[in-house]
């Protein structure tokens, strides 16, 4: 790579890092960054979730924000502020995780800015990490966790399986989406030690027992802190139960699956297309149409990749109301893997030429060094458009001009999931409203979830 080149990719990833850290902070604002704000706001009044307002995820994303709010002292503006800076600090540890999961499957390294430019280039998946939400921190301690356990592979490392367990045990329980995407890791890490280890169950116990170690390391304080604060049975009802009925059930009135599922797909195509373009092409490497190592830490590596795409697949198969969020997992595939596509289809191309005949000169090129520059090109621009249409503050203007004020400063409301007035800020009401209804219907509402929500739910 000349010094013309690399002066050339340091600028774009300078000029995409830029507008990264400009959407973080200038985004519209969305349900989600003042539900968890208003929520830690709440317990900082000394409020519980699940018992004292309705609330359905971990409490541990909040524990965190609750410092952040109460150094706000009431004012929405700087909470915002501060809370989308701790997304950012998710989205850099991501995007460190990201680069070195491409450069360890790369043999060029050079490329490994390529898996940057990709992930930096894409602001609806941006979006969805830098919103105020536990996807963020969840994305960026799975990939750690996956970075620690492709290490691990290495001869002699295997005790790095511990912090990786201990970061897929953190991610699920700031999010318990990513359970699944753990048990998925723990199987292929189970495979990769029976092909690994001449000792075939021996090598399979062992990744087995190191990585759920570290697993238990993470979730076994957090169990203990929910259960020392009264949260356990509210924790495991509305995340586990209630979300079950959320999501699992048809809505009259709503579209099919599929038609979300595909209107989310399209509309990442249309407005990022090298991202869900890598991601789906990645798996050509996988079903071995372009070659990756058969033996060893470098075939390992891609099985660990594929088992997080497909956890992320099995995500949305699942879930009848899929939104964005679920998509995190498998589209983060292609800034991992498309540079190591784009160096397998280079090498194809490598013995094809193309012919520039002038009066005075014939010259060759190769294909792979004129398409490079002009996709990284055409990349940059569109992502720029698209980076400004997220930026724009029309949102943020107009949802903190419908909070009140109190000197000046923008007061977190108090909003029970079932308050009937102009301040309510939750989504899906009606959504909710219904699985409360159904689990009543089924017998599977505990009696302290009637004592604390009443009859409102039947309305």
């Amino acid at each position: 790579m000349t010094r013309l080149h690399r002066i050339s990719i340091l600028l774009v990833l300078a000029w995409l890092a830029t507008l990264s850290v400009r959407l973080a902070f200038t985004a519209r604002i969305g349900h989600d960054d003042i539900e968890h704000l208003h929520t830690a706001w709440l317990m900082l009044q000394g409020q519980t979730p699940f018992l004292d307002f309705f609330q359905k995820q971990s409490p541990l994303l909040w524990w965190l924000l609750m410092p952040l709010v109460s150094l706000a002292n009431g004012d929405l503006a700087i909470a915002l502020f501060l809370g989308r800076g701790l997304m950012l600090l998710a989205l850099i540890s991501s995007s460190v995780a990201i680069w070195l999961l491409s450069r360890e499957a790369l043999r060029r390294k050079q490329l490994s800015s390529v898996a940057l430019i990709l992930l930096w280039a894409s602001p609806v998946v941006l979006y969805n990490m830098v919103v105020i939400r536990p996807d963020g921190l969840m994305i960026s301690f799975v990939l750690w966790g996956l970075v620690l356990a492709t290490r691990s592979l290495r001869r002699g490392r295997r005790a790095l399986l511990i912090p990786g367990g201990f970061c897929f045990g953190l991610a699920s329980a700031l999010l318990l989406k990513a359970a699944p995407v753990s048990v998925a890791a723990a199987i292929a890490l189970a495979y990769v030690g029976w092909h690994q280890d001449r000792r075939r169950w021996q090598g399979m116990a062992r990744n087995l027992l190191f990585f759920g170690v570290g697993g238990f390391l993470a979730v076994a304080p957090f169990v203990g802190l929910l259960a020392a604060t009264g949260l356990l049975e509210p924790f495991a009802f509305f995340n586990i139960t209630f979300n079950a009925a959320v999501y699992s059930q048809p809505w009259a009135g709503d579209v099919p699956w599929w038609t979300r599922v595909s209107t989310v797909l399209l509309n990442e195509l249309r407005q990022e297309p090298w991202l869900i373009i890598s991601s789906a092409a990645s798996n050509l490497l996988f079903i071995g149409l372009l070659p990756v190592p058969r033996h060893g830490a470098g075939r390992s590596r891609f099985v660990l990749l594929v088992a997080l795409f497909w956890a992320g697949i099995a995500l949305i198969a699942v879930n009848r109301l899929p939104f964005y969020s679920y998509f995190l997992l498998p589209l983060l595939i292609g800034p991992i893997l498309g540079p190591v596509l784009w160096a397998k289809l280079s090498a194809r191309m490598e013995g094809h030429r193309l012919l520039w005949i002038s009066p005075r000169r014939k010259r060759t090129f190769a294909p792979a060094r004129i398409l490079a520059p002009i996709l990284v090109l055409v990349i940059v621009v569109l992502s720029t458009h698209w980076h400004n249409r997220f930026t724009t503050n029309e949102g943020q203007l107009d949802k903190l001009s419908a909070l009140p004020r109190v000197e000046a400063n923008h007061v977190m409301p108090r909003h029970p999931i079932f308050a009937h007035d102009a301040n309510r800020i939750w989504d899906n009401v009606e959504r909710y409203k219904f699985a409360f209804r159904l689990l009543a219907q089924r017998g599977d509402l505990p009696e302290w979830v009637v004592t604390a929500y009443g009859d409102e739910y039947r309305k």
